[in-house]
Parts: structure tokens; C-alpha cells; sequence
């Protein structure tokens, strides 16, 4: 048995115009499915090992307040009728700040540079990837949707567009 996990980019999307509501992506990467889940794990399970956000355009309107990136990560196996929640981070504590309003710039983010959101903890923008894993059962739909977050709460951002993000992991 191999010492390593073999991780893969499980689904990458591309989300344009993030706004004050939870959105799915607009341009698919490596996708399998119906355009609103982002991959499909097949016959096999699925280990998701982390959560990678790029920002590639960091030019927006100043939002007045700090902003966060949040997400929902869930999937179904019955088409989309029922979703079982894997992941909903929405505290600041938890995720990765976007623009920090008394600095003016854009904190835990760079032009291309990856930035890993499970076990992120703002205290640590350096933050190190692998501390969360989660299984997806066969035959699921996953299913990511981002937002911009003030203190916990959607809040529209304006401008912020070409926002990558990845899921990367294993198939069983």
C-alpha cells in the first residue's frame, strides 16, 4: 500500500459575479453532470481533502467592510431533490478574508495564489492544507456554491468575478 494519497482535482469551476447570494459556478472546468454540481463520484465513493480558492481578478469596488468567502458543500444521490450537507462555513473565523476594509487590500488573497479553505482559521493566513477530510457515497452529485460574507451574513461585493475553485481528494 502506497504511503500516498494519490490526490486529483475531483471538479474545478470557474464562479463569475459573486454576489450576496450563494452561487454556483458559470464556466465549468474538469465537470461531470448537469451544470449545477461540480462532479459526480461514479460507481465508487469519493474522498474530498480540501477546498482551494484562486481569485484572478482582485479588482472590485470597495465594499465598506470586511468580507469573507464562504461556502456550502453538499450532494445528492437522488437528482438534486434532497441535499445532505458536508460542509457550511459562513463565521469569519473560519474562512478566508477577501478584503480587509481597515487595511484596504485584499488580506488572505493574491492574484493566482491558491488559497486552502478547510481548517483555514483567520489567525493564520499562511494556512496549510489536509486537516479535514470528508466521504462522498457513490453515485452523488456534488454540489459547491460560494458567497461574499460580512460577519456571518451574505452581503454583496461588487466586481468580484473570476473566482476559481477546486476540489481536490480522491476516488475510491
Amino acid at each position: 500500500m502506497s504511503k500516498f494519497r494519490n490526490q486529483q482535482i475531483l471538479g474545478s469551476a470557474e464562479y463569475d459575479g459573486v454576489t450576496n447570494s450563494l452561487d454556483n459556478y458559470d464556466v465549468a472546468g474538469k465537470v461531470l453532470g448537469d451544470g449545477v454540481h461540480l462532479f459526480a463520484t461514479g460507481p465508487g465513493t469519493c474522498i474530498i481533502d480540501e477546498l482551494i480558492f484562486i481569485a484572478f481578478d482582485l479588482t472590485f469596488t470597495d465594499p465598506g467592510a470586511d468580507h469573507n468567502i464562504g461556502f456550502e458543500l453538499k450532494y445528492t444521490i437522488d437528482g438534486g431533490d434532497n441535499y445532505v450537507d458536508i460542509l457550511t462555513e459562513t463565521a469569519a473565523a473560519s474562512l478566508p478574508m477577501i478584503w480587509d476594509d481597515t487595511g484596504n487590500d485584499t488580506e488572505d488573497f493574491a492574484k493566482g495564489v491558491p488559497v486552502y479553505a478547510f481548517g483555514y482559521q483567520l489567525a493564520t493566513p499562511a494556512n496549510t492544507a489536509g486537516s479535514r477530510t470528508f466521504q462522498v457515497p457513490a453515485h452523488a452529485a456534488v454540489r459547491l456554491l460560494i458567497g461574499s460574507y460580512v460577519a456571518g451574513s451574505l452581503t454583496a461585493m461588487t466586481g468580484l468575478d473570476d473566482f476559481v475553485c477546486q476540489l481536490t481528494g480522491r476516488f475510491n
